[in-house]
């Protein structure tokens, strides 16, 4: 299981970018990341904010690696150690490989807040004189200078969204893709479930194993459901027959959401889609697509901006008949909403590329075609059996989830004192007028991450059938 399960993290790892969010206290997280983002710069040819903070990203991404996965572990312990941990609280982290505590230590750090990566490498703010967030938030939704809700492209998906929030509840798909993930280990196949109102994904059998880490043994594997802001909810069978459901907060997050924002993640389609006039075309026949899309596909290759790998992207030629707001549903290929010629787009196959790695994501299938997972029979418990279910660790992780929206309180008084001493000067106001909003969202999200720990920690060790 273990070997199926790293080759998995492994590759959604370095699909993402590394959007792989580790199970890490924050403050842990902090005192293991910070050090290595000291002293870094963007890259000259990152022209845009994302870009900034992903080309800072990348560079951290590569230190860490190049330390070695010991030397990672090593130094993961002694963050843990640092902020008060005793080795009895910490026992999921030690019993792991340390190749795969290497792998969600280099997730968790590249989870870091788009600030806290301009703060912890000391990097001047790159956003004076941009817009404020709330301006980018409103640009993709109905606000949208072309937005047309009698176009296909502008129009809901009718079905129904899961609730995340009830692990006891019915999921439930309406589309079935078969993909594949090849990389120098191997290949594998993925029959995924995808829900089109909200983009969530799902895995049933031995398959949903391969993205499943730390299952614990004897617990067979039924079904796993991911959301695009990271819960998921994972479904299991004990040798005795136990059926359990667990709610866990801090697991893979699905590709291409960018920081917990639809808008965000659409701004990163319509970047792609500006950028391929300046990628190469190639023309050379795919062979893995010949088979099925012989003469049907257009490729591009080239390096997004701000990154140090390089990305092969192969389209469909014709527009995706799917009704969706979700700007990339599916898992590394599926649909891809192109904003630019407003057209859903079927997006065949990806690579990425750079010196360490090769990995290619290759759709074979999608269709109209519905499944359902019935939770109710299952008993719930909230979070890891090892780490989540235990009633001190959510009370440190709330206590610093406290700290941490105190600080940002402070931060907020402070920008909002210099704003003040702006007094007319509208040149000094857009300098701190897009720090107070990005404040405002941190604390934002904060607050929703705090009510949650919150909840978690009444219904500890509740179940429900």
């Amino acid at each position: 299981m273990m070997k199926h399960s790293t080759f998995l993290i492994l590759t959604a790892f370095f699909f993402l970018g590394a959007q792989l969010q580790a199970q890490m206290p924050p403050s842990v997280a902090e005192a293991f990341s910070r050090p290595h983002f000291a002293g870094l710069r963007p890259k000259a040819n990152a022209k845009t904010n994302i870009a900034m903070e992903n080309s800072i990203k990348a560079q951290v991404r590569d230190r860490l690696t190049a330390l070695g996965a010991e030397e990672v572990k090593r130094q993961v312990i002694s963050a843990y150690h640092a902020c008060g941990y005793k080795d009895e609280e910490m026992e999921e982290i030690l019993s792991l490989q340390a190749e795969l505590v290497s792998m969600l230590a280099i997730g968790s750090a590249m989870q870091t807040s788009r600030s806290n990566t301009m703060l912890w490498s000391g990097t001047s703010n790159p956003f004076v004189d941009e817009q404020p967030m709330q301006d980018h938030t409103e640009k993709f939704g109905n606000q949208h200078p072309n937005y047309d809700p009698k176009k296909p492209f502008w129009q809901e998906s009718t079905w129904s969204a899961n609730n995340f929030k009830d692990p006891a509840g019915v999921f439930s798909f309406d589309y079935t893709m078969r993909m594949q993930v090849i990389a120098p280990q191997g290949s594998h196949s993925l029959t995924i479930y995808l829900n089109s109102r909200d983009g969530s994904i799902g895995l049933s059998g031995t398959e949903a194993g391969y993205l499943s880490a730390g299952i614990s043994a004897g617990d067979g594997i039924d079904f796993l459901a991911l959301s695009k802001i990271g819960r998921s909810v994972l479904f299991t069978t004990s040798i005795t027959g136990q059926k359990k459901s667990r709610l866990v907060e801090h697991a893979l997050q699905v590709p291409n959401m960018e920081n917990g924002s639809s808008d965000a993640e659409a701004a990163r389609n319509e970047l792609i889609i500006k950028d391929l006039d300046d990628w190469d075309q190639i023309v050379t026949p795919v062979s893995e697509l010949e088979a099925n899309y012989r003469n049907r596909y257009k490729c591009f290759e080239g390096i997004p901006d701000g990154s140090d790998s390089s990305m092969g992207l192969c389209f469909g030629g014709d527009a995706a008949d799917v009704l969706t707001l979700v700007p990339n549903l599916g898992f590394g290929v599926g649909i891809f909403k192109d904003y630019i010629n407003e057209r859903n787009r079927l997006l065949l196959r990806r690579k990425i590329q750079n010196k360490q790695f090769s990995m290619v994501f290759l759709l074979e299938s999608l269709d109209k075609k519905s499944f359902q997972f019935d939770g109710k029979p299952y008993e719930y418990f909230v979070g890891t059996e090892q780490n989540y279910d235990n009633a001190g660790v959510l009370k440190k992780e709330l206590e610093e989830l406290q700290n941490q929206r105190k600080g940002l309180k402070e931060q907020k008084s402070n920008v909002q004192k210099n704003l003040a001493g702006c007094r007319n000067s509208e040149a000094c106001k857009r300098r701190y007028r897009p720090q107070l909003e990005q404040i405002n969202q941190d604390m934002e999200r904060l607050d929703d991450r705090i009510e949650e720990k919150e909840e978690q920690l009444e219904r500890l060790f509740q179940r429900r059938n």
